[in-house]
């Protein structure tokens, strides 16, 4: 049996991949990060540890060593859980995602995709609240790029602020434990959020195996049957 662990994305949560699981074949669970999705942790609560805490448990629950797949933001959780418990990991996939070397943050990485549609004119951060909102009316195509137009709007209303606190605590890896674990990155070559330059400048700096779908930022409802038949079912 194969057993896969999906991680979502800033705003999003375990919903974002109904698409996908029934495609998968085998012991399939897709997380809510704290705070995100039906998850209502408060939002002083919701740390990088925390969020590892939660996938961690996940793979705990698998039947036996996971394909582990984090989105985007969910890159930087999934490479944490990989570093804490990497025997419960079969394969790392990184889709379109974060892959962080030691000591870089989600926030870091961000800042170095100078091309990104998420700018400041597309968020409002209340640093009060310790929270991102998005405006994804302003991004909704770079965000949802050739995704269904009911499955875009049914995305854009479930999106939820985002905690700021986890996007700029650093990870701590190693390559004794997160160097041992085979890795996977899916690049998105149409990709508006996490753009293709950076995704290129990441694999170049931790050289992995690479699969490339002719996608923007969300396969997983774009084209989840491509996602699941190039990219997880054969790893």
């Amino acid at each position: 049996m194969t057993a896969f662990v999906l991680v979502h994305g800033a705003w999003h949560g375990a919903w974002c991949w109904d698409e996908l699981v029934p495609l998968l074949p085998g012991h399939v669970e897709a997380v809510d990060l704290p705070g995100h999705g039906a998850d209502r942790t408060p939002v002083a609560a919701c740390t990088l540890d925390a969020y590892v805490t939660r996938v961690v448990e996940a793979l705990e629950r698998a039947p036996e060593p996971a394909v582990l797949v984090g989105h985007s933001l969910g890159g930087i959780t999934v490479a944490q859980a990989v570093e804490q418990r990497p025997e419960l990991v079969r394969t790392a996939v990184f889709l379109a995602a974060y892959m962080p070397r030691d000591g870089e943050s989600g926030y870091g990485l961000a800042r170095l995709d100078t091309a990104s549609a998420i700018t400041p004119d597309c968020c409002v951060m209340r640093a009060a609240d310790g929270l991102l909102d998005l405006l994804p009316e302003r991004i909704r195509g770079a965000l949802y790029d050739g995704c269904p137009t009911a499955l875009a709007d049914a995305a854009i209303a479930r999106l939820c602020a985002e905690p700021l606190q986890p996007m700029g605590t650093p990870v701590t890896l190693t390559p004794e434990r997160f160097g041992s674990v085979d890795r996977v990155y899916a690049l998105c070559r149409r990709d508006r959020i996490v753009t293709p330059a950076l995704q290129r400048q990441l694999v170049k700096a931790q050289p992995c195996r690479v699969v490339e779908l002719d996608a923007g930022h969300s396969p997983f409802l774009s084209s989840p049957r491509e996602l699941a038949t190039a990219v997880l079912t054969p790893v």
